[in-house]
């Protein structure tokens, strides 16, 4: 993390985030024991073998830093957002509680050291990067198929070459917008690797509809 430009995106960690929770129960039982203990986020991804060093620090110096050069938000700028490194763990463990139907009292270091059944997993995880705004929040969209994670923070801060993020091929992500919208974010990107996302025309309309979005353009974030 990150994989950002733009306003949405679902990095590479991210994936593996959701990759463990849905592979069984029992790993949301330790994911869930792990944070009702107390242990840093960062602790508890190493310990759980979710991600590589590279995520574990990117986590701890720059996305919920509250101070440091690396901090993406810092406090003495965005004081009013809180802890981020809290909100991130009350999010996930809200996420756990609502996907595993779980009421609140359950929601104990007791309950998740006891055994859970052996079924599968009921219902899937997905966490989606909103970054826009001036709030740091997670929001638990509890769909009828699936529950989503939104990670809402404020805009990305303005990096070095040397620090901006490189393509992952980790999903596939269309944005329609302005294409001088579009532009900026292929600025945002390093210069030193092999691919981008290119700019692609908007669908061909007839009329005044047509004459209305002649500048507006597609970008395919990730190749198919």
């Amino acid at each position: 993390m990150p994989d950002m430009p733009g306003l949405i995106a679902r990095p590479r960690f991210m994936r593996l985030h959701d990759e463990y929770l849905n592979a069984s129960r029992e790993n949301r039982r330790r994911l869930g024991l792990a944070l009702l203990s107390g242990n840093s986020l960062a602790g508890v991804y190493r310990e759980l073998g979710i991600g590589r060093a590279a995520d574990w620090r990117h986590l701890e110096r720059e996305f919920y830093a509250g101070e440091g050069p690396l901090a993406y938000w810092p406090d003495n700028k965005y004081g009013y957002l809180g802890s981020k490194e809290e909100i991130l763990r009350q999010g996930i463990l809200e996420t756990l509680r609502l996907a595993e139907g779980l009421a609140e009292d359950q929601m104990t270091r007791q309950h998740f050291r006891k055994p859970w059944d052996g079924h599968g997993v009921e219902r899937f995880l997905e966490t989606w990067w909103l970054c826009s705004g001036n709030r740091f929040e997670i929001n638990v969209l509890n769909g009828d198929g699936r529950l989503i994670m939104m990670i809402l923070t404020p805009a990305m801060p303005e990096l070095p070459d040397s620090r901006k993020p490189r393509l992952e091929n980790d999903g596939i992500i269309w944005t329609v917008a302005h294409k001088d919208v579009l532009s900026r974010y292929l600025g945002e990107y390093r210069r030193d690797q092999s691919r981008y996302p290119t700019l692609r025309d908007p669908y061909r309309v007839s009329g005044a509809a047509g004459r209305q979005g002649r500048d507006l353009r597609r970008i395919n974030k990730f190749d198919e």
